[in-house]
């Protein structure tokens, strides 16, 4: 399930539908009702192998005169494109020879590095001219890629989860090939589309302690802008924020603490899905909604507050938080569960719920999928 949302999350899977239909085609067998599963992966994936300057293997197909740098295990969905992942500061060279032919490394191929998480870098050389869909597509680890401007074709979701790039070439910009900073502003561990820094696109690092000290001068946070930030411990949103984007702690799998503004109207989407490590949160008194799977898969989860304003939880907003034994509302009359549940798989009968005095009712009635709901006690 964690590798399907990997490639399909928040709604920018680089897979073509067309891409889907075909494999789905493929799948059902002419004489016989039931699907039957694809061939494994076989040695045509690839025509060649050969060690880069960096030590790793990569693999190539032959095109004409030149190469194109493709995955080991070619076009493998919903699952890793290697045996082992590649990790760490890849170097890709000018060219490659292959029994006795030397060609030009033009083409990083379509998911060649997909979900490729342990990347820290890719030197990228001159000799290529086109990246091709989802090429690095997943790559979180990669703070900062430098793409040269010999490359003139860059297919979409080239770069989806690359921290920040650097490209001055003549490419058209597809909503940043869905990396999370292009170009831009670089200061410290954040990447800004200007100066006046307003607007924090990307996290790039933390400091050693797992930490982030956010400016002063930013009021909006991106979409995504922490993603698979493992590094990441606590943050401490400053009062100047009042907006956080659809997922922008998605995928943190090791915060503990986090504390959102005053100020701030609504709990996006995905915020801190799959925030694994996360195991108490106080909802701000400012926030009116909570929107769908904002917690989702928060299993260390055991205790929520929500605030005095807190009126709509969306539907599974807390599914799959199995830990949460505590919740304590604020709000004098109970929020509204919008489109359904928004504890789905949660164990409600081990759950407290404590709620204003005089508010038991309100509770009882649009909380009754949750057996121990007590008044607070002055």
């Amino acid at each position: 399930m964690k590798k399907i949302l990997k490639i399909l999350r928040y709604g920018r899977a680089i897979l073509c539908c067309a891409m889907a239909m075909a494999l789905f085609s493929a799948c059902l067998s002419v004489n016989n009702d039931k699907p039957v599963l694809p061939e494994e992966p076989t040695e045509t994936a690839y025509d060649f192998s050969a060690v880069s300057p960096s030590g790793h293997t990569l693999y190539y197909n032959i095109d004409g005169c030149h190469v194109k740098v493709v995955s080991e295990l070619g076009d493998v969905f919903f699952s890793d494109v290697y045996e082992t992942l590649p990790t760490g500061d890849l170097v890709i060279p000018e060219s490659v020879t292959h029994d006795g032919v030397t060609y030009p490394v033009t083409t990083i191929g379509y998911c060649a590095f997909l979900n490729c998480l342990g990347l820290t870098s890719v030197s990228i050389p001159a000799t290529v001219t086109t990246i091709e869909s989802g090429a690095l597509a997943g790559c979180s680890g990669i703070k900062n890629l430098v793409v040269p401007a010999t490359v003139t074709i860059i297919d979409s979701n080239a770069f989806r989860d690359v921290r920040h790039v650097e490209y001055n070439g003549p490419a058209t910009d597809d909503f940043k090939w869905n990396a999370l900073s292009l170009n831009g502003v670089v200061d410290g561990n954040f990447a800004y589309p200007d100066e006046s820094k307003t607007l924090l696109d990307a996290c790039l690092d933390t400091d050693a302690d797992g930490t982030v000290t956010i400016p002063a001068s930013v009021k909006v946070i991106s979409r995504y802008a922490f993603i698979d930030l493992h590094s990441l411990v606590s943050i401490d949103v400053p009062n100047t924020v009042d907006s956080i984007g659809v997922g922008a702690f998605y995928g943190c799998e090791n915060l503990v603490s986090a504390t959102l503004p005053e100020g701030l109207r609504m709990i996006e989407a995905y915020v801190f899905c799959d925030c694994t490590s996360l195991k108490s949160f106080v909802v701000p008194d400012s926030v009116k909604r909570i929107r769908l799977f904002a917690f989702l898969n928060c299993s260390a989860l055991s205790e929520v507050t929500f605030g005095y304003s807190t009126e709509k939880i969306v539907a599974r907003s807390f599914r799959n938080c199995k830990n949460l034994k505590k919740i304590h509302s604020l709000a004098p009359v109970a929020p509204e569960f919008l489109n359904g549940d928004p504890f789905e798989n949660v164990p409600k009968d081990e759950v407290v719920v404590t709620v204003p005095s005089g508010s038991i009712d309100s509770y009882r009635e649009k909380w009754a999928c949750f057996s121990n709901i007590k008044e607070e006690v002055h």
